[in-house]
């Protein structure tokens, strides 16, 4: 046959689930840790900025309903829990792989 490919099989990337803490992890792992974000910021919090570079969507006031890990995601987010909270995705990203070993 002239395109028989034999065993021949593309790479196959896999990832982990966008709503999941691993796909989190994983972006934050790509990112500048020194970013800043403001979690007041509905659509430049870091979770808002997650689901725009995976293609979500945020709705105004929060970040998208359908997203929730097994695990409490605001102690990735906003540790202190004050809504004028700034944080980094350094840092966000070191709390994120704490809660993985949890």
């Amino acid at each position: 046959m002239p395109f028989d490919v034999g065993d021949f099989k593309l790479p196959v990337e896999t990832k982990p689930d966008v709503f999941s803490l691993e796909g989190l992890v994983a972006w934050l792992e790509n990112q500048n840790p020194e970013t800043e974000y403001r979690y007041s910021d509905s659509c430049g919090c870091l979770m808002g900025a997650y689901l725009k570079a995976n293609n979500s969507y945020v709705e105004i006031g929060g970040a998208n309903p359908r997203f929730s890990f097994e695990v409490d995601y605001m102690e990735v987010l906003n540790p202190q829990r004050r809504l004028s909270y700034v944080g980094t995705y350094g840092a966000a990203l070191a709390r994120a792989r704490a809660l993985l070993v949890r």
